[in-house]
């Protein structure tokens, strides 16, 4: 599998999109500010987009992806249905934006939702296989991992914590030699990182050390701009060579 980093901030600034992440050139993951950087030759080839959850920075783009799929067939969009009901309140409700679900061209909607029930049991979409798995933040929100021919990837872009049988039935996978974990804020700023449901370096440092096989590396994304370099830094002093930074333009194979 091929996965094309779009976007890997936790805001956006100059050199810095939001999450979003191509695999293999067909299905997007997260619909953050990085998908308006897809090329339209290309953007008509993704019929399939995949969502953490229902957080604007990981679904904005929704509207204009769909907009420029007009014509080439129904833009699937895979979901938890909570995710799916909050993109139609606040996206596709005919004030904000048309409801792209109930115009059809050529007898075919412009916009389906295609509801993830089971946990924790691999997908497909297209071509491509993913297994989702539940983790806490104030939404509904998932994680998934990327099934490649050589590696599993699991990429966690929003978090604070999940259950105990979700960290041990994550440890037990096979082919995973590296993660892609949040990080957002400072140390510093905890209180508001706990409030919102993200990690600072030291949080991170506790759900690794704690949780993940000491073998795995850790590309950290989701770090907010502003503290960019701080995060950095702190993410550095505590975990050593064992973490990098997941950086926008990155390419993985796996």
């Amino acid at each position: 599998m091929k996965v094309e980093v779009l976007g890997a901030g936790g805001g956006v600034a100059p050199g810095c999109d939001s999450i979003s992440l191509l695999l293999d050139g067909k299905v997007l993951l997260d619909a953050g500010t990085g998908a308006f950087r897809i090329p339209l030759d290309v953007a008509a080839g993704i019929a399939d987009v995949v969502l953490t959850h229902s957080h604007m920075d990981h679904t904005v783009a929704l509207c204009f992806l769909a907009d420029n799929h007009a014509g080439l067939g129904t833009m699937r969009v895979h979901c938890l249905e909570e995710t799916a009901n909050a993109v139609r309140e606040g996206f596709f409700n005919d004030r904000i934006w048309p409801n792209m679900e109930n115009i059809r061209v050529e007898g075919k909607p412009m916009v389906q939702f295609k509801r993830i029930e089971k946990m924790r049991r691999k997908m497909r979409v297209g071509k491509t296989a993913l297994t989702p798995f539940p983790v806490d933040h104030p939404v509904p929100t998932l994680g998934y991992c990327l099934h490649g021919e050589k590696e599993t990837l699991p990429v966690i872009t929003d978090l604070w914590d999940a259950s105990a049988e979700t960290w041990k039935w994550l440890a037990k996978q096979k082919n995973i030699r590296r993660i892609v974990i949040e990080t957002s804020f400072p140390d510093g700023l905890e209180t508001v990182a706990r409030a919102s449901g993200h990690l600072t370096p030291a949080v991170l440092q506790q759900r690794v050390e704690e949780h993940l096989p000491a073998d795995w590396e850790v590309l950290c994304c989701h770090i907010k701009p502003r503290s960019a370099k701080e995060v950095r830094r702190q993410i550095k002093n505590r975990l050593g060579k064992r973490v990098s930074i997941l950086k926008q333009g990155a390419v993985l194979h796996l």
